[in-house]
């Protein structure tokens, strides 16, 4: 960038150079050179890498806990259809012959790899502000969010229950959604 810059000066008498700094100061260059010094690309990949092997058994593990039409309902209710519904289904569906939901080993696996995200997050964070690293205090606050991520799923699970059986609270309980669209645009966010 100096070379460019000394180069801008000679030949446009300090308007390039100017012009150059005040291009440089800029958010959406900033931005770019920070995500370039952060190496952006790879640690974006790790990082949904990793967003994937911790969902796929979060979702295998809810799936195991909710009724025996979990599948069903999850793909109607992202309005899945065709081949996509049916790998959900496959994915998510209970063996015939399996006795127990999911084992402990399954959930320490779960574990391990959400805290493992949390971590990557917590460097990308570091790394980003130019915090300096918190190491296993980190962990432990990775543990108490994802803790608090739970509980607050949980309960926001309740209060749709709740919702439900209040006059007028399907329309809290489904987002704004009513039973019977009004509308094409309605009906396709719904």
């Amino acid at each position: 960038m100096t070379n460019l810059r000394e180069r801008l000066a000679r030949a446009g008498k300090g308007r390039g150079a100017g012009l150059l700094s005040r291009a440089e100061s800029s958010l959406p260059v900033r931005s770019l050179l920070r995500f370039q010094a952060l190496n952006g690309r790879d640690r974006a990949l790790v990082l949904g890498g990793q967003a994937f092997t911790t969902v796929i058994p979060l979702l295998i593990v809810v799936a195991a806990v909710t009724p025996t039409d979990g599948p069903t309902a999850l793909a109607d209710r992202f309005h899945v259809g065709g081949s996509a519904a049916q790998s959900i289904r496959v994915l998510f569906e209970r063996p015939p012959g399996a006795t127990g939901a999911f084992t402990i080993a399954g959930v320490v696996v779960l574990l391990f790899a959400l805290l493992s995200l949390t971590r990557s997050l917590q460097r990308i964070y570091e790394d980003a502000w130019q915090l300096p690293g918190i190491g296993v205090r980190g962990t432990l606050n990775g543990a108490a969010a994802i803790g608090l991520l739970i509980t607050s799923l949980i309960v926001l699970s309740l209060l749709v229950g709740l919702f439900r059986h209040v006059p007028a609270g399907g329309v809290f309980a489904s987002g704004g959604c009513s039973r019977a669209p009004s509308s094409p645009v309605r009906a396709a966010r719904c």
